[in-house]
């Protein structure tokens, strides 16, 4: 199962990304076995070019995957899953999406995507750069990790005990929920 680890789910700015230019969002991840990033990118004109997602701790490539900005959800975040990082607890992580410069001589460099982000005030684990200048902003971002689902139905049933509250049967007790 993959479980949310971080989530940073506010937007109230758009960055414009180009071709030839490199967006990215530290994070810190809490838990082992990160798996799924979550960016909230837009391709309102549905520009077809080549992007790469990049995932690093420190200046090591963890994990990266090629993909085509036509392959961009509309209507949610953009998933990047990828094989899980087993020992990824208490690191932390830098995610790029990297445009590529145009070979081709002719082409003219639009504004290709938007890139949700939020005032970097609320979200303390990192921050987002855009061609490695600091915005002051975060990306809208969420991150996963996979788990079992025999720890996850352990994890929840052991979660079940203290939200259940015990209702006091004495006649002179006055709380409603007594532990």
């Amino acid at each position: 199962m993959h479980r949310l680890d971080v989530h940073q789910p506010l937007t109230t700015s758009l960055l414009h990304f180009g071709q030839g230019s490199r967006i990215s969002q530290t994070f810190y991840s809490h838990r082992d076995n990160l798996d799924i990033v979550s960016i909230c990118l837009r391709n309102p004109d549905r520009y077809q070019i080549p992007l790469q997602f990049v995932l690093s701790e420190g200046k090591q490539v963890v994990r990266s995957l090629d993909f085509n900005s036509a392959n961009i959800d509309f209507q949610d975040c953009t998933k990047f899953q990828f094989p899980k990082v087993e020992d990824s607890a208490n690191k932390t992580y830098q995610v790029e999406i990297i445009s590529p410069k145009s070979t081709d001589p002719l082409s003219i460099s639009p504004l290709i995507l938007d890139v949700e982000a939020h005032t970097g005030t609320d979200y303390l684990g990192g921050v987002a750069s855009l061609n490695d200048k600091d915005t002051g902003l975060d990306l809208h971002f969420k991150t996963f990790y996979h788990q079992s689902i025999q720890d996850t139905l352990v994890e929840s049933l052991t979660q079940i005990p203290p939200r259940i509250p015990f209702i006091c049967h004495y006649p002179d007790c006055h709380h409603v929920a007594c532990l």
